[in-house]
């Protein structure tokens, strides 16, 4: 069976919530390019791509998002879900 396309970018709010506890998510673009079947190997990532402050206090971080479908995990795979999200850290940095 398919595995919805939201499930799989479910995968980049559970890596922002353990890598820095407290963010929040402001927005994120998602692009749904090949589709994932149940049993598939899916690796997600993201990658700091901009770092700025916030005139509410924090800091804001672009971050690319990218999840591919791994056939072998020694070459990377196909994406699956990629694009842009913005999460803010409150407590990075204050005024």
């Amino acid at each position: 069976p398919l595995v919805h396309g939201i499930f799989v970018s479910s995968m980049f709010s559970s890596i922002f919530a353990n890598l820095s506890p407290g963010c929040v998510y402001m927005n994120q673009s998602l692009n749904f390019a090949n589709p994932v079947y149940a049993g598939d190997t899916v690796l997600a990532r993201v990658e700091v791509q901009r770092i700025r402050k916030w005139r509410k206090g924090g800091l804001v971080l672009e971050c690319d998002t990218i999840a591919s479908i791994r056939e072998n995990l020694q070459k990377p795979g196909k994406p699956a879900v990629t694009g842009v999200a913005n999460v803010w850290l409150p407590s990075a940095f204050r005024r």
